[in-house]
């Protein structure tokens, strides 16, 4: 079973689909457009920074304070400090700016 989620190129989250332990090396399958074979997708390897309960979001890429956070293809907040590759992103490092008009 897959251990994360990722649904669109443009992502810099992806989403625990299990408990992951700080430490894991997890593989996330980059996601192409039009018709090609799931084994061929890119996949990302990245080292978990901290716990992650099932559901939770972890950074792709180093997310620096003030910039977007990309989940699903779009916009679900902004990093409210800098975020390092594989760390948890959630209320304490994330603001949302859903439901405020942007």
């Amino acid at each position: 079973m897959r251990a994360c989620v990722m649904l669109d190129a443009a992502d810099n989250v992806a989403v625990t689909l299990r408990q992951l332990a700080k430490g894991t090396l997890v593989e996330v399958q980059v996601p192409v457009s039009g018709d090609v074979p799931a084994s061929t997708h890119p996949v990302l390897r990245i080292k978990l920074r901290d716990d992650l309960p099932f559901g939770h979001k972890f950074s792709l890429t180093d997310i620096k304070k003030g910039e977007p956070v990309i989940k699903y293809g779009c916009a679900i907040g902004c990093a409210t400090e800098d975020i390092p590759e594989g760390a948890h992103v959630h209320t304490h490092n994330l603001e949302s700016v859903r439901g405020r008009g942007r």
